[in-house]
């Protein structure tokens, strides 16, 4: 009984030689070199007045061969290329890439550096500015019974956007960051930054608006004895198909419900591919905008073709 616990014996001293062979071990391993590929971003400095980068310089690929603890650090914050653009005025410029150009985190260094590829562009373009809208981007599902509403805006609606002339012809809209309304059901005011297209290329101003959130009850209504429409219908054939209406529980805003009429809707059987005979088609039910089905009857269709 004594011998089984033997292995317990000086059990202090056996945990303090495992932890300090595995510091002796992973010492000697991350001083050992080791060669990467890394790839990294691109900081352009000393951009002239007056003009800003015309688009986001891609990310460089560059041999790197470093100690093993030095190569931690690059991997998880990679050296900078640094280009300075200062005193040029033309909209396109290349540089030679070279070791020299790589700025590296917390002063580290490595033993080598050779870039996969042997020069780079930067596009200029002059600066601008646009005045957009601003539109809420919400996510998630309110509560039970609630949609959230038209009257969702952001205050201000209207932000001054400051970027690459070229790019800012292209937009007319920005979104906020996404709000969430999950399981909510009352109106609120949030404050939510601005989210232009690239945050690198881009400022807005002002930075953040606020966003008013609406929601509102759903309804539900019943249509009845909805016209259904054949599509694909061939030339010389007598289709005939039963029952000849359908029955739709529609849910959505009440006044979208009060406007809405069975006329509007769009339901459809495709005939597409089909030969004589009897068969047995599922009808396709397409609603207007922000109305949601509940339910219908039937769903399916017998139809025959003669």
């Amino acid at each position: 009984m004594k011998n089984r616990w033997k292995i317990f014996h000086n059990l202090d001293i056996r945990l303090a030689s495992l932890v300090l062979a595995l510091l002796m071990w992973l010492h000697a391993a991350t001083e050992r070199e080791y060669q990467q590929k890394i790839y990294c971003p691109v900081l352009v400095s000393n951009i002239p007045a007056g003009f800003v980068l015309a688009a986001t310089p891609p990310l460089v690929p560059c041999q790197i061969k470093a100690r093993g603890k030095d190569m931690i650090v690059f991997r998880l914050n990679p050296p900078k290329v640094i280009m300075d653009v200062a005193n040029r005025q033309v909209k396109k410029l290349t540089f030679d890439l070279s070791s020299e150009l790589l700025l590296y985190p917390f002063n580290l260094n490595a033993t080598e550096a050779v870039f996969v590829v042997k020069e780079i562009s930067v596009n200029l373009d002059r600066l601008g500015q646009k005045e957009v809208r601003v539109l809420p981007d919400v996510s998630g599902i309110p509560a039970s019974g609630y949609i959230v509403c038209d009257s969702t805006a952001a205050e201000p609606s209207l932000v001054i956007i400051s970027g690459p002339q070229r790019l800012l012809e292209k937009i007319d809209s920005v979104y906020t960051w996404p709000v969430k309304v999950d399981g909510r059901s009352e109106n609120l005011r949030v404050r939510c930054r601005v989210a232009p297209p690239d945050t690198l290329l881009f400022r807005a101003e002002p930075e953040s608006v606020w966003v008013k959130l609406c929601f509102e009850k759903t309804q539900e209504r019943l249509y009845k004895n909805v016209p259904v429409t054949l599509l694909n219908r061939g030339q010389g054939y007598l289709v005939s198909f039963s029952p000849g209406t359908i029955d739709l529980a529609v849910a959505g805003p009440q006044q979208v419900l009060q406007q809405a009429e069975a006329g509007q809707f769009r339901i459809t059987l495709d005939l597409k591919g089909l030969a004589p005979g009897h068969h047995r088609l599922q009808a396709v039910i397409e609603l207007t905008d922000k109305l949601e089905l509940i339910a219908a009857d039937p769903r399916d269709f017998e139809v025959d073709i003669k």
